[in-house]
């Protein structure tokens, strides 16, 4: 499994500071769940470079190309 999530983090271009967790397939939907969370106790905004915490978590979003 951890070869798999580490596919799914190089293709997705997930930088160092995030790492994927878990990854699910929905059969009847056809799509690929994939589960992702920061590593350490803080992120990086890639647009501005300031450091933020954790603390604040969303809930789940969903992307479609």
């Amino acid at each position: 499994m951890k070869k798999l999530l580490r596919f799914f983090e190089l293709i997705l271009k997930v930088d160092d500071s995030w790492q994927v967790d878990n990854i699910s397939f929905e059969d009847r939907q056809m799509a690929i769940d994939v589960y992702v969370s920061p590593i350490g106790g803080h992120v990086v905004c890639p647009e501005t470079g300031e450091e933020g915490s954790i603390d604040d978590h969303r809930q789940e979003s969903v992307w479609h190309p």
